[in-house]
């Protein structure tokens, strides 16, 4: 992909082989590319070139996601009831954390904002019509919101992590309050 030859607005730069219907995210620095699509792989790719630099498996067909960790070293995605977080510059597998209720449809990461402690968490949601909040750094859940009314189909931390909008497929989108997080870290 010869991005950085793109000089006109709305000049196609290159191209990534991408399954159709797959979903996107670009790291941090727009260095690379994450997709997630219907043949149980997250791919991530060089947006320069369009090299894919790893194909990372899942046990799923469809995968969900994909997200960057706000430094760019992690990227997730959701299949089935877990979420599998790999090492973005090596692809391995760095952490999995798991469901107790139904599939993952909805990740993200929080930014962390100017509390240095928030970066390491993780909101999940799907079928179960639950949000859990992770500190995926220790593969452990930190909080369960309440039930919304369907079930979640996509996650927005705001900019500096202190709320998080959450859209289900039977009502409005809700805002929450992120909880603080404590001088333990939790």
């Amino acid at each position: 992909m010869a991005c950085a030859a793109a000089t006109r607005p709305g000049r196609r730069c290159g191209r990534c082989s991408v399954e159709a219907g797959g979903r996107l995210t670009w790291d941090p620095d727009g260095k690379r590319l994450a997709s997630a699509g219907h043949d149980g792989t997250l791919r991530l790719w060089d947006a320069e070139s369009g090299q894919a630099l790893h194909v990372l498996q899942t046990e799923a067909k469809w995968v969900y996601g994909p997200a960057f960790s706000p430094d760019g070293r992690y990227v997730a995605a959701a299949a089935r009831a877990s979420v599998r977080i790999w090492d973005a510059g090596s692809g391995e597998l760095f952490r999995e954390v798991r469901e107790r209720g139904g599939e993952i449809h909805a990740l993200a990461f929080s930014p962390g904002g100017h509390n240095p402690r928030a970066i390491g968490r993780l909101a999940t949601g799907g079928n179960d019509k639950t949000v859990r909040l992770w500190d995926y750094v220790n593969g452990l859940e930190v909080l369960t919101m309440p039930p919304e009314p369907g079930a979640i189909c996509a996650l927005a931390f705001s900019p500096v992590g202190r709320r998080l909008a959450v859209s289900n497929d039977k009502g409005p989108v809700h805002v929450w309050e992120a909880p603080p997080v404590t001088a333990d870290g939790k």
